[in-house]
């Protein structure tokens, strides 16, 4: 999670994010899987953004700063 509000970063449960992107708010999910994972999965969360791990750094300031920001890997 990032944001004007956020003190750091807090778990979010699966069923409370299907929550959130169920009511439309603000959210990107971000999918960091090794490309291996996510070739096998790639339609585990509708509309994630995928940056593998050890691209973030690089591709940070292509994420959204507008809006909460889940990251999510496995």
């Amino acid at each position: 999670m990032r944001g004007s509000e956020s003190s750091g970063p807090e778990v979010v449960e699966a069923t409370t994010l299907a929550e959130r992107l169920g009511r439309h708010e603000p959210v990107t999910v971000l999918d960091v899987r090794r490309s291996e994972r996510w070739s096998e999965d790639r339609e585990s969360i509708p509309g994630a953004v995928w940056v593998p791990h050890d691209e973030v750094p690089r591709r940070a300031q292509d994420l959204p700063s507008d809006r909460q920001l889940v990251v999510y890997c496995s």
